[in-house]
């Protein structure tokens, strides 16, 4: 599902990205460029196989922290929609970052 304030489909590679929204004139001049970008993901923290649950429940958790640590640290400009914990420990998080180095906008406002 695409949330309302993404451009780009996720994981799409940087040339994709740039043959897609960049129009150039007949000779070849660039008269359109991306002014403003984010991409949508929908990540699942699954459970790993042959842990104890509560060992895996626990690293799931670790993983999370680890994601938004590595997030921070990238200087990658994010915004969290939501974070479901599922019943069976996993966790579905929903996020709207960065792509690449071009500015957000208003999309994480």
């Amino acid at each position: 599902m695409w949330h309302s304030d993404c451009v780009n489909p996720v994981g799409a590679p940087h040339a994709f990205f740039d043959r897609k929204f960049r129009k150039s004139d007949q000779e070849g001049n660039d008269i359109k460029r991306v002014k403003a970008a984010c991409i949508c993901q929908t990540l699942h923290f699954q459970l790993k196989d042959g842990l104890e649950h509560g060992a895996a429940v626990r690293q799931v958790q670790e993983e999370v922290a680890h994601y938004r640590q590595t997030l921070d640290r990238s200087g990658t400009q994010y915004r969290i929609l939501d974070e479901q914990p599922q019943a069976d420990g996993s966790v579905i998080l929903k996020v709207i970052k960065q792509y690449n180095q071009t500015p957000v906008g208003d999309y994480l406002k």
